[in-house]
């Protein structure tokens, strides 16, 4: 599941509160001229090519509410092995301010939930979003686990919750977020947002997974305000079909073959919108909010002409099904190279950017920190 391009989502959501004002690191005027660098490689220069980060994904959050970008690099696949030699597939990065140090297993971000006695390897999970899940005032990390079909399962997706210096431990595990059991998620993105703007941070999951032979459906959490979330996706009119109705797929009422969430209010009504990007020309999706006679934000599809009312429409829904063949491509699937570029602010006035060297059908990448030379 690579991808030709980068797309850069910055989740973060629910910023800590300002006591005293920070330094105005803006500039209203920055000389430039065609033919001068913009970046400068200084991925020597801020400690990253000791570190040796290898990834396929990056995230960008302020873990500890200081002011400065940290970063998240994750690979796929494997457990990080915190012994001499391990193994590693992920790199929790504190911006220092001149240099990245890194604080993987000193902020105990891949804690287990039943750790094996003596065991040395970290929690799974591969696709990550940052927000304040309970609304303490730091930024907390939601890791969405890709449940393999046909493999024992010994993680599941998890919150991690911050104690405001970027130390970090699980979540309720009470919750439907976490999906343990017979119907996990299989995740391609995540967005935080408040879908209802009642001050509790929500979750927008898309998936990439398939409940063979059709895709599994989306799905909105709801957030509990504690670090727990429950599933209230079909309660929102957030209902597709599988792919058994050739009329459904047409009119964009199919699951998604999911590739990317994403959530903003788009019309300026103040609520917004949910959007799943899918892969290839499997159906993409654009839910609408609205509210019902109660009140309660409730959503449309945007993108069937069919959908007139809240939900799937019965016509559809009750309509003679005719199987539908999963589609057949030839691009590789790996799933972790939907962040392959992000923003991060390494100095005062300057948007560096860190990057990954290689193809994005390449195996890990190494990590390229670039600063802003204006």
């Amino acid at each position: 599941m690579g991808r030709p391009f980068a797309i850069l989502f910055v989740l973060l959501v629910g910023c800590p509160p300002v006591e005293e004002p920070l330094e105005d690191r803006c500039v209203s005027d920055v000389p430039w001229a065609p033919g001068t660098p913009v970046f400068r490689d200084a991925t020597d220069a801020w400690g990253m090519t000791d570190l040796n980060v290898l990834g396929h994904q990056i995230n960008v959050t302020d873990l500890e509410g200081d002011g400065f970008a940290d970063l998240i690099v994750h690979t796929e696949g494997g457990h990080d092995d915190f012994v001499e030699g391990g193994e590693r597939v992920t790199w929790v990065l504190r911006n220092t301010g001149a240099g990245f140090e890194d604080v993987t297993e000193s902020s105990n971000f891949r804690v287990r939930r039943d750790p094996a006695p003596g065991e040395t390897w970290g929690r799974q999970g591969t696709i990550m979003a940052s927000a304040d899940v309970d609304n303490d005032g730091d930024v907390d990390v939601y890791t969405a686990h890709w449940a393999w079909n046909g493999f024992e399962q010994t993680d599941w997706s998890e919150t991690v919750l911050n104690d405001g210096t970027g130390h970090f431990e699980l979540g309720p595990a009470e919750g439907d977020h976490r999906r343990e059991g017979e119907n996990p998620t299989r995740p391609a993105s995540v967005a935080f947002t408040d879908y209802d703007r009642d001050g509790l941070v929500d979750l927008w999951l898309v998936q990439n997974g398939f409940l063979d032979p059709y895709p599994d459906p989306d799905i909105l959490f709801e957030g509990r305000g504690d670090g727990s979330f429950r599933d209230v996706t079909a309660r929102r009119g957030i209902e597709t079909l599988p792919w058994t109705n050739i009329g459904a797929l047409n009119q964009a009422m199919g699951h998604t073959w999911g590739w990317a969430a994403t959530a903003c209010d788009l019309d300026d009504d103040g609520l917004p919108e949910l959007m799943a990007a899918s892969y290839g020309r499997t159906p993409n999706q654009l839910w609408h909010p609205g509210r019902d006679e109660e009140g309660r934000v409730v959503f449309t599809n945007a993108w069937s002409r069919s959908t007139t009312s809240v939900g799937m429409p019965e016509t559809l829904r009750n309509s003679a099904t005719v199987p539908v063949p999963r589609p057949r491509t030839s691009a590789p699937r790996g799933f972790g190279t939907r962040k392959a570029t992000a923003c991060v602010s390494a100095g005062p006035a300057k948007a560096d950017c860190a990057r990954f060297a290689g193809s994005l059908y390449s195996p890990p990448m190494t990590v390229v920190l670039l600063r802003c030379s204006l």
